[in-house]
């Protein structure tokens, strides 16, 4: 469809003002052509939608692995492509529209971007970083490059460019997979991932950095990475160790916090409030807790600790990590940083676009901005859950989810 009028009912334009009532979106060649009242563009005959809910901007989901499923790891090659087409298409039921793989197998996730990019799969716009780089017996060593000093970053980075990658993801500190890494302390030195930053700036590419140790965000925020991924501010005894230099620099250099509150909370942590310590102890790692065995409390703790870092105006983009639906990170969000539904909603768009580089392209509803839009039923600045009630998305002007389901 070249041409096309959408007549919203709500119109909520991605930038966190209230919304626009009645409102007209003329959409020609994929791209915003005019907004203005009901009624008053000069459409000719494009057809006309009717959006009885809320309109708004296609969510960003910055933070996905395409290549598995949220519970197996290790599938065999074949089946992680089919894992992949299957994930593309869940993302845009989600209302996503562009989508950043932060770590995948091999060329695995450009040649998904290129499938989708080509028409041949539908899915999300895809920024793929490729392979992660880590640190040897470091977080993710299994799949990912290994670099272990600073002429090694360089040549990583160099080689993921030539493979074809969008952005660059290091692992700054460790994590929980596969077991053996440290999260509470960094991988690298600040001076070891400024070269990486350095050469990846020099190529055009933004760097994202998993990173949970304080020691590694800090090292991660003067070296000048574009995005901290998790920003668990683990101390190396285990509990919250903030720190007040770094949150200031990240205020300066606008570094963008993609938390995965999906990870931290996965599903069922809510029942280890009923739990003594020693019956947590005693039960061992649990699956649904995310990358580390910690009480509830801490938890909430660390999400307080982001909830004052945004009203600080340090910027937030929203990543899932695992595939709970977008919408969950979201009302996490609100429920535990304390974050209004408005402001949610600039996280998963305008934010989002911004933190990869593609804010002058999509992330708002604006004149000239490709038209990458979500239609919901309801009104999400009153009730969170109505992100939820998925209707239709468009993905460069073309419908790809009608009544929630994927066309083709």
């Amino acid at each position: 469809m070249n041409s096309f009028l959408i007549r919203a009912a709500r119109l909520l334009d991605g930038n966190g003002g209230p919304a626009l009532t009645d409102q007209d979106v003329l959409v020609r060649q994929g791209r915003i052509a005019e907004i203005g009242p009901a009624g008053t563009l000069a459409a000719g005959d494009a057809e006309v939608v009717v959006v009885s809910g809320s309109l708004l901007p296609g969510l960003i989901n910055a933070h996905v692995h395409l290549r598995h499923d949220g519970v197996h790891f290790e599938e065999p090659p074949d089946q992680q492509i089919l894992t992949a087409f299957a994930n593309c298409r869940r993302l845009l039921t989600h209302g996503v529209t562009t989508a950043r793989d932060t770590g995948g197998f091999g060329s695995l996730t450009q040649a998904v971007r290129d499938a989708v990019a080509s028409g041949l799969m539908l899915g999300p716009r895809i920024v793929s970083c490729g392979v992660g780089i880590t640190s040897t017996a470091g977080h993710g060593w299994v799949r990912w490059l290994r670099a272990d000093s600073a002429d090694d970053l360089r040549r990583a980075c160099r080689r993921l460019v030539e493979q074809g990658v969008d952005a660059i993801k290091i692992a700054a500190t460790g994590g929980s997979m596969p077991p053996g890494s440290n999260p509470h302390s960094a991988q690298y030195s600040a001076r070891e991932i400024a070269v990486l930053v350095e050469d990846a700036h020099r190529l055009g590419r933004r760097v994202a950095a998993h990173a949970e140790a304080t020691e590694g965000i800090v090292n991660c925020v003067v070296a000048g990475v574009d995005t901290i991924e998790h920003c668990g501010w683990l101390g190396p005894d285990h509990g919250l160790l903030v720190d007040d230099r770094t949150l200031d620099l990240m205020r300066v250099q606008r570094t963008t916090v993609v938390p995965t509150l999906c990870e931290w909370f996965r599903t069922g942590w809510e029942n280890l409030e009923a739990l003594g310590s020693a019956e947590r102890t005693s039960r061992g790692k649990l699956p649904f807790l995310g990358p580390y065995d910690e009480a509830p409390a801490g938890r909430r703790a660390r999400a307080a600790v982001w909830g004052e870092m945004h009203r600080s105006g340090i910027r937030f983009a929203a990543g899932t990590d695992t595939w709970d639906p977008i919408q969950r990170e979201l009302e996490l969000m609100v429920g535990l940083m304390g974050v209004t539904t408005a402001e949610a909603i600039v996280i998963a768009t305008r934010n989002g676009a911004r933190a990869l580089g593609l804010g002058d392209e999509v992330g708002t509803i604006e004149v000239g901005k490709v038209a990458d839009l979500l239609a919901v039923a309801g009104d999400p600045l009153t009730e969170v859950a109505a992100l939820r009630r998925v209707d239709r998305v468009w993905k460069s002007g073309t419908l790809v989810v009608e009544r929630g389901m994927v066309k083709g």
